[in-house]
């Protein structure tokens, strides 16, 4: 059986790991939260705050779980199947996020950003609409 600092090292570094995903999950969904509802937006973000920190309670759990009776372990464990499925979900929400954020922050892989492409070609096509002489097929009479 491993040391008990090899434990608490183990334990911290997955805290730390998850709090990283969680922190990067929740400003994500921040930031769409803000930009999509701009009037209750932040009265959501709030809420998926307070969720996101109800959720990750169980961390504490697995902290003081070794000081708990067996029998106190067995009536609580079914508290650890929600927080499971709860890192599998951020997990899963985190793999499929970073993509898009490396594209919007850096747009990723030497490329040059889309809306960058499209705001130039909208310019391009806003100065070359200006400049064009326009011949119509009907003539004004003047009197």
């Amino acid at each position: 059986m491993p040391s008990k600092a090899a434990q608490v090292i183990a334990y911290l570094s997955v805290l730390i790991v998850s709090v990283l995903v969680h922190r990067f999950v929740y400003g994500e969904l921040k930031r769409v939260l803000l930009r999509d509802y701009p009037k209750s937006g932040a009265n959501l973000a709030r809420i998926g705050r307070n969720l996101f920190m109800v959720m990750d309670a169980p961390f504490l759990y697995l902290y003081f779980r070794g000081a708990m009776s067996p029998a106190l372990m067995a009536a609580t464990t079914w508290l650890l199947y929600p927080f499971l499925v709860w890192q599998a979900i951020l997990l899963m929400w985190a793999v499929i996020l970073t993509p898009f954020a490396l594209w919007r922050r850096t747009g990723a892989f030497g490329t040059v950003r889309l809306r960058e492409r499209i705001r130039s070609a909208s310019e391009k096509r806003d100065l070359e609409s200006d400049n064009v002489d326009y011949d119509s097929p009907l003539e004004v009479a003047a009197e």
